[in-house]
């Protein structure tokens, strides 16, 4: 047996989540020579609306698939697994109430979708330095396995290697308290400070992969809906979406779970494809990752398809990822409506959304219809495929009682090589 590692100063690890346990046990035993673990679990209280749209449990206690989760990690960690659940203000609330709780002076953050390589040896030499933050090597990871940064990152580094961003995540309470710690962190809907330049340890403490798109189904739900309700919250503007789906919801046309279906491939970022962003070619940088990563790129990985069969909810995108030899499209829907198909050829090296082809029509009745589709030709090695959004509109409000006999209309789409 291998002998575990060991600091001069007691460590707490604190994984702050909600909803998000596609990899929270193969992130935990990366990390779990630390001599406390806490799991802090738990929606925002602006977000519960959107989340019930999709879920029922797990909106004022711990879902039960949770539940079984914590468990399994206190048969095999014993008494250093504190999991602690709660419906928070905000993220800042949540933050400082996990930093706060944490028993021991060296804390390190690490989310539900990162994977680790701590050198321990430089963790050290940040315990006994002057410093009060620290970071890690950050490699995001995107769909299937690609690597992904903003193009702006990648022109920066000529020499072809990993653009990686420095993700802070062990600070010492000697030096930083709960609410500046949150000046370091990566945030969205947060007011954060300024960093204290002094107190940043200099060399990276690790390097490791953020599978931040390369969730399952019910993960990127979650995802989307937080991000749908931070931006309502931040906003002020009504949710145009959650009221669609509370009509459909309401007339029993459809569940909470099959509207969750729906949703995951509704956007290019649930897709695993941040917007601005560009994929890289799948590298594995991280050696003693690598069997633990590709493990997760299997179970994950989104299907490029020839044919498809879905509902779709009236107004809401059903993205598609077709191969690349696939030259033409024909579409059937079986309810009368208008309808948007865009098409966009996914290409190594160049950001989402900047080249689309667009077209536009109506079905008059739900008789089998072609639609004279064709796809940009692939032009080189660095194109992966195509990735096809389809939309229909109702040609009558839904509220006067336009839906399919069988509930939501129905859609199927054939790709020709």
């Amino acid at each position: 047996m291998s002998k575990l590692p060991t600091l001069t100063t007691k460590t707490s690890l604190l994984i702050s989540f909600y909803q998000d346990l596609d990899f929270l046990e193969a992130v935990i035993e990366r990390v779990a020579w630390v001599d406390e673990i806490l799991i802090l679990d738990g929606p925002f209280e602006f977000a519960i609306p959107t989340f019930s749209l999709f879920q029922e449990e797990g909106l004022h206690g711990p879902a039960r698939e949770t539940q079984e989760c914590i468990a399994r990690l206190r048969a095999r960690y014993g008494e250093k697994i504190s999991y602690c659940f709660s419906v928070y203000a905000n993220e800042h609330a949540k933050r400082v109430k996990g930093f706060d709780l944490c028993k021991h002076d060296l804390v390190l953050l690490v989310d539900a979708d990162e994977l680790l390589d701590i050198d321990l040896p430089q963790l050290q030499r940040f315990v006994d330095s002057d410093s009060g933050a620290g970071y890690w090597r950050c490699i995001n990871i995107a769909l299937n396995g690609f690597a992904t940064a903003k193009k702006k990152h990648i022109d920066a580094n000529p020499t072809g290697g990993y653009p990686w961003g420095g993700k802070f995540f062990a600070f010492k309470k000697t030096h930083i308290d709960a609410v500046r710690h949150l000046d370091y962190l990566w945030l969205v809907g947060v007011n954060q400070g300024q960093k204290d330049a002094r107190l940043i340890y200099r060399t990276p403490v690790g390097i490791g992969y953020h599978l931040t798109g390369l969730r399952g189904s019910k993960g990127q739900v979650t995802k989307f809906a937080f991000y749908t309700a931070l931006s309502a919250h931040s906003t002020g503007r009504p949710l145009n979406i959650a009221k669609s789906c509370q009509h459909y919801l309401s007339e029993g046309v459809i569940s909470k779970e099959q509207v969750g279906e729906i949703f995951a491939r509704s956007l290019k970022p649930c897709l695993g494809l941040p917007a601005g962003s560009a994929l890289l070619p799948p590298e594995l940088p991280v050696e003693s990752l690598n069997p633990v990563f590709r493990n997760i790129v299997q179970e994950f990985s989104r299907p490029f398809v020839t044919h498809f069969t879905s509902r779709v909810l009236p107004g809401v995108p059903c993205l598609m990822l077709v191969e690349r030899n696939v030259t033409d499209l024909c579409f059937e829907v079986d309810c009368p409506c208008n309808y948007r198909v865009t098409s966009e050829i996914l290409r190594l090296g160049r950001p989402v959304g900047t080249e689309l082809a667009k077209w536009e029509g109506d079905f008059d009745t739900a008789r089998p219809r072609n639609v004279e589709i064709d796809l940009s030709p692939v032009e080189n090695q660095e194109d992966i495929g195509h990735i096809v959004d389809f939309t229909i509109w109702l040609k009558r409000d839904p509220k006067q009682g336009t839906v399919s006999p069988r509930g939501l209309p129905t859609f199927f789409m054939r790709a020709t090589k």
